[in-house]
């Protein structure tokens, strides 16, 4: 029997843990610390799409659901223009596929703070590990192998969720005084903030 067939039968009889971590401790020989860092940075990244695409999915039904026709048509012209000035060809909320994508999308909505500016980091991370540049991978200036800097990043990404900052927003610095105005009674109606 050739090597290659015998990977095969050892394949087929190998546990589903064996199977799970040929490649990262077999083929890689990755250290543990290295698999976790991995793990963890897939794993805050695919939160951080989910998440973003909930938002901008969760803001553009309950905009349509509020505002009159009329105004769900600019909205909807709006986002299109947005779509292919940032993307390069028009889009719905639904149709993004990219985390890259959605933050550009979220970028032109809220514009460059700290929120974008952590959505980027992940991105970069995430593209990091795809591009076999995980044995330097660093987040506020230390190695993600440690536990430090996961807590970091995770306290940081919650955060950022749960202070959002409008000032930098080039939509929200567009609209007059009385739109502003609107836009924060809906909310406060919508989801019960003051």
């Amino acid at each position: 029997m050739n090597k290659f067939e015998l990977f095969k039968e050892k394949l087929k009889t190998c546990s589903e843990e064996k199977l799970n971590t040929l490649i990262t401790r077999g083929i890689l020989k990755l250290s543990e610390n290295q698999i976790q860092t991995v793990s963890f940075i897939f794993w805050i990244s695919y939160m951080a799409e989910i998440d973003l695409h909930k938002v901008i999915d969760t803001a553009w039904q309950k905009s349509n659901s509020v505002f009159s026709k009329e105004v769900g048509k600019v909205a909807s012209q709006m986002f299109r223009d947005i779509a292919k000035q940032e993307l390069g060809k028009e889009a719905h909320p639904k149709d993004l596929q990219y985390f890259g994508d959605k933050i550009k999308v979220y970028r032109t909505f809220f514009g460059e703070n700290a929120r974008t500016k952590l959505l980027d980091k992940i991105n970069d991370l995430r593209n990091d590990i795809s591009h076999n540049r995980i044995n330097n991978l660093l987040y506020a200036g230390q190695n993600l192998e440690l536990r430090s800097a996961k807590e970091k990043l995770l306290i940081d990404y919650t955060e950022t969720a749960i202070t959002q900052d409008f000032t930098k927003s080039k939509f929200w610095s567009e609209l007059s005084d009385e739109e502003k105005q609107e836009i924060e009674q809906l909310s406060a109606k919508l989801w019960g903030s003051q």
